[in-house]
């Protein structure tokens, strides 16, 4: 009987687990750096995908363009 539950409370207790740990990692996918403060640059902000890799310059809240870095 003591199996069961345990069994049953391990059961219960992984899928709990595991979205704690993608809720975690969700929230700092993105590093968002702001421009330089310029009156000219002062809605930009730049934003990286950390997992992808994939860097984008965002102009006021919604809009936002994937930036290429050529080299």
């Amino acid at each position: 009987m003591n199996d069961k539950r345990m069994i049953r409370a391990r059961l219960i207790r992984l899928p709990i687990f595991l979205g704690i740990v993608f809720l975690f990692a969700w929230m700092f996918r993105w590093d968002i750096a702001p421009s330089s403060g310029t009156d000219d640059n002062a809605g930009i902000a730049f934003k990286l995908d950390r997992w992808t890799g994939t860097s984008y310059v965002c102009i006021g809240v919604g809009r936002c363009i994937k930036h290429e870095v050529r080299e």
